[in-house]
């Protein structure tokens, strides 16, 4: 096996359609079974667009690189199991009777940042030219990342790839698309009601679900029709409903176990409103921590426009730097010869990361839970971490740029390219 050493080592590669394809049938439908990684808000309706895209991307990847590896002539076979597995972006590999489990781990990079940090845009050569920089100068940073509350996980290791676009697809919904895929994702107290999986389980074992009345308001009435999709379950099937809606004239279909997403047909725009509201069939509580009863049906009734719709259809321009890979106990071993960061101090230097020198005691804490409070020395952490404030500041790297609510989102270990193995060597296990 050789380490990550030339720009030939490093994969670039693109997706085909069936692999977004694919990756938006799982993630319009899983995402309530799916941990939030990138710890999204999910009470407004930005976070839960981007904790959706982020499952896009995530399994987009893992479809990326199964054919690659396949191409190699890396014997390969992915077993991906129901989507209500929590583990679902585990890249298992059955090899002699035994499955052996490994993490895709991306991040995104958005090429348009570039100008306004000066920064240079991403490429092969970047990467190798500081494959070995470990800061403080996070424009030159590229630490591969794995968040703390995944360190303990059942792993054979890890395979580090960069994704990325010009545009941000968060927003952009129509920039360098040859597809749509517009949904609306439910956030907040909806959520709750409609999709969390507690009140799906208690709805299935008592076969009462809830149905819908959906009323489409148009602004102007021209007789025309919308078509829409309502993605949700039944029975721990998968259902996709099309509903066509006249405006002003309600529907009511039902009923659901959940309702995890409601797809635009056939057009760009949504004009006007679409009104949704439920009728309960589960009348019994159930209950969560501290005796909290979510079956709930919201006070209001959810509105839906076209500022609350997500293209989840990845842009042509879409690609995916694969790095290398590195098995987990070498990973828990060489992250400890880096230095630890948390954000930088404005005020004194906008593009360096400041050195991590008053841990606090949850940081202690959080070393002592994962087996690692030897890297606590002379009141300083040593070892490659990224910390985060929990409240929108974090550590900055290449790729999580230093603004407002910037850096890392979760404080995250971390290892660099020249620690990796390059791709054609990946002996999945």
């Amino acid at each position: 096996m050789t380490s990550l050493k030339n720009e030939s080592d490093i994969w670039e590669l693109k997706p085909k359609n069936e692999d977004i394809e694919e990756a938006i049938h799982y993630a319009t439908i899983s995402w309530p079974y799916t941990f939030n990684r990138m710890n999204f808000n999910v009470t407004s309706y930005k976070g839960q667009q981007g904790r959706v895209l982020n499952i896009v991307k995530g399994i987009t990847n893992q479809n990326i690189l199964k054919r690659e590896l396949s191409k190699n002539k890396i014997k390969i076979h992915i077993e991906r199991k129901s989507y209500r597995e929590e583990d679902l972006f585990d890249f298992r590999i059955v090899k002699d009777n035994l499955e052996y489990r490994w993490d895709v781990k991306t991040i995104h990079h958005y090429g348009f940042y570039d100008k306004q940090f000066n920064r240079e845009p991403l490429s092969k050569s970047l990467i190798i030219k500081n494959k070995s920089y470990d800061g403080p100068i996070w424009l030159n940073f590229f630490p591969m990342l794995v968040t703390h509350t995944q360190v303990n996980q059942q792993k054979d290791g890890y395979i580090f790839g960069i994704s990325s676009t010009y545009n941000d697809i968060r927003s952009d919904r129509k920039t360098q698309r040859n597809r749509d895929y517009l949904v609306f994702v439910p956030w907040g107290l909806w959520a709750t009601f409609m999709a969390d999986k507690r009140l799906v389980y208690a709805r299935e074992k008592e076969n009462k679900g809830f149905s819908i009345k959906i009323v489409w308001k148009d602004i102007l009435p021209l007789g025309e029709k919308l078509k829409i999709n309502v993605i949700g379950e039944r029975k721990g099937q998968r259902i996709d409903k099309i509903v066509k809606l006249s405006p002003n004239s309600p529907k009511t279909i039902g009923p659901f176990s959940s309702i995890t997403a409601i797809q635009l047909l056939e057009r760009e725009t949504l004009i006007g409103k679409i009104v949704i509201y439920f009728n309960n069939r589960l009348n019994k509580p159930v209950l969560i921590s501290k005796k909290k009863n979510i079956n709930i049906v919201p006070k209001y009734p959810l509105i839906i426009t076209d500022e609350h719709l997500i293209n989840l259809y990845l842009p042509i321009d879409y690609r995916v730097l694969f790095v290398g890979w590195i098995k987990k106990q070498d990973f828990l071993n060489e992250f400890k010869k880096y230095r630890a960061w948390i954000w930088p101090d404005d005020k004194t230097d906008q593009y360096k990361n400041s050195a991590w020198s008053q841990p606090t005691e949850k940081d202690l804490d959080m070393l002592h839970r994962y087996g690692f409070l030897d890297l606590y020395k002379d009141k300083k952490i040593t070892g490659g971490i990224l910390k985060t404030t929990g409240k929108g500041n974090g550590a900055c790297c290449y790729v999580f740029q230093n603004q407002y609510g910037g850096g890392v989102r979760e404080t995250n270990f971390y290892v660099l390219p020249q620690d990796l193995y390059r791709m054609t060597d990946f002996v999945g296990y």
